[in-house]
């Protein structure tokens, strides 16, 4: 068990962030299914679909991640605090190379977007400017075969649109890194303060002894 008040401030205060990790993980799979349901906006921006499911995996394994680090937690078990240290680590690192990742693409976003529009068919065009409610890409054109009316171009739309999620990113990874280095700090200090069987035996026995030295 821990040790005194600390290693039990330790153990609730690590429950209550991976609560945190876990619902975190979950919002970023439902972003990452968001994204893959518009598939047409990813072929516009030029994303490689497999960032999209790497997201989706990422929080799935974040997920787990806060879920395993409730359970090692709560039921004070080295072995499982020492196995979700390691997987934290590695999962903080694997965010800091998502954020940079997507504070080095924010610059490229109208280059891109501007490319995949002109590699875009017709079907896809008028998706978009259906469902971002614009015509043409700068500005509308006359004689296009815009579906909708509108005196907005889809390009700066779409722009904005991706950088606003690409900020999401950002500061997700951040936070979750962030909370997520908290929690390895709080782990190691509980795995410190948890005694294994041999130190709870050494207890048990020096509480046995002063017993035996009252009834004497």
């Amino acid at each position: 068990m821990a040790k005194g008040m600390t290693g039990n401030c330790m153990k609730y205060t690590l429950l209550v962030l991976n609560l945190l990790v876990f619902f975190l993980g979950g919002a970023i799979v439902g972003i990452g299914a968001y994204a893959l349901a518009t598939g047409r906006v990813e072929e516009i921006a030029s994303i490689p679909r497999g960032i999209t499911i790497g997201a989706i995996a990422l929080g799935c394994v974040l997920a787990v991640v806060g879920f395993f680090g409730c359970c090692g937690a709560g039921r004070e078990s080295r072995g499982m605090l020492a196995i979700y240290i390691i997987f934290v680590v590695i999962l903080v690192l694997c965010q800091v190379a998502i954020g940079v990742g997507a504070f080095v693409f924010t610059p490229q976003v109208e280059g891109l977007v501007e490319q995949g529009w002109n590699a875009s068919n017709e079907t896809t065009r008028q998706w978009v400017e259906t469902n971002f409610n614009c015509c043409g890409f700068k500005e509308p054109e006359r004689n296009s075969s815009c579906p909708v009316v509108s005196d907005q171009g889809c390009g700066p739309t779409l722009v904005n649109y991706l950088k606003t999620r690409l900020r999401v990113v950002e500061i997700a990874a951040i936070v979750v890194a962030s909370v997520q280095a908290m929690t390895i700090l709080f782990s190691i200090f509980l795995f410190r303060s948890i005694r294994t069987e041999a130190e709870e035996r050494r207890a048990l026995l020096a509480d046995a002894r002063r017993v035996n030295m009252f009834r004497r």
